[in-house]
């Protein structure tokens, strides 16, 4: 192999493997306390995780009635265990950003749910959730009531 590219090759794979991988102190831990709050059913707790952005489309109010429902319909939440991920950092003369969507495997007690949380970290400050969505066929029994 030629000597001039092995350097090339190796800060390619240094690099490869550093880029997009979620800090594992900092996601994990916003996602364990949304989670966490769910599972004991505090679901005016998990508002301090939700950004200014979220609360744009749906009110705290409407957002604590959503996880209520959520947790009638498909039970108590049992788990979660993380199925896919995407990082996306983001610089403009208004500030730097980083994106996280994290994509989960959800199990309550009466159904299962994929759910996404795009999680937002603005100028450095803490991670905080601006999107939130839940797919499963257990909500579906809204429309059939």
């Amino acid at each position: 192999m030629n000597k001039q590219i092995l350097p090339f090759l190796l800060l390619t794979i240094i690099i490869s493997g550093c880029v997009g991988a979620p800090d594992q102190n900092v996601i994990p831990n916003t996602v364990d306390k949304f989670y966490s709050q769910i599972k004991a059913k505090n679901f005016e707790g998990t508002l301090e995780l939700f950004s200014d952005e979220f609360y744009k489309y749906l009110s705290r109010n409407d957002t604590v009635k959503f996880l209520e429902l959520i947790n009638e319909k498909l039970g108590n939440l049992e788990n979660y265990t993380i199925i896919s991920w995407n990082v996306k950092t983001f610089t403009t003369t208004a500030g730097n950003s980083q994106t996280f969507t994290l994509v989960y495997n959800v199990t309550y007690s009466k159904h299962i749910a994929v759910e996404t949380l795009i999680l937002t970290q603005r100028n450095s400050k803490e991670f905080k959730i601006d999107r939130y969505s839940v797919n499963s066929r257990g909500l579906l029994e809204i429309l059939e009531e």
